[in-house]
């Protein structure tokens, strides 16, 4: 696991003095309760672990994909990259999760759905129970291709829907 502690060391110095909006706390918490998710779910690949670490670095930070390639190769880069919002994609959220969850690799589906799931928790956890139903809802298409993909997540997907009072149903239509 010498690579996820290199992309924490990473993460650490792109998001220095960064906190979470909700909470204060220092954002890199973030990255890593993704992996923690990860890891929970069943997965154990260090290549998602690293990807999931440094998922924000590039809209968050000065650094690029090309940092992000010649650090951490090719494989964690394209990840990186096709969970990263442009600024064109910041306009319409909803349209670049449909094509994510429509186009995007197993790998970047997961774990844009794990970002959506622990930022929902921690907009609930904040007390703003209708941004966390409207960010969940948004994310519907992504959880319900990585509901598919991993019956841990799917059933991750259902507690969420449950905690902020939506139907699970609702939240990926398609998974049973």
């Amino acid at each position: 696991m010498e690579e996820l502690k290199r992309a924490i060391e990473f993460a650490m110095k792109a998001h220095y003095n960064q906190v979470r909006k909700f909470t204060g706390i220092p954002y890199i918490t973030h990255c890593t309760a993704g992996v923690r998710y990860l890891s929970n779910c069943g997965i154990d690949n260090e290549t998602m672990f690293v990807a999931m670490t440094l998922h924000d670095v590039v809209e968050d930070s000065k650094y690029t994909i090309d940092d992000i390639r010649k650090k951490f190769g090719d494989i964690v880069a394209t990840i990186v990259a096709e969970v990263t919002l442009t600024k064109k994609d910041k306009k319409d959220k909803g349209a670049f999760l449909k094509n994510l969850a429509d186009n995007g690799t197993n790998e970047a589906v997961i774990i844009k759905a794990v970002d959506r799931i622990t930022n929902t928790e921690d907009f609930f956890l904040q007390g703003d129970t209708k941004k966390s139903q409207d960010y969940a809802r948004e994310a519907t298409p992504v959880f319900a291709r990585a509901a598919k993909l991993n019956g841990r997540l799917a059933s991750a997907i259902k507690r969420l829907a449950r905690l902020i009072g939506l139907d699970g149903y609702a939240l990926f239509q398609i998974v049973k």
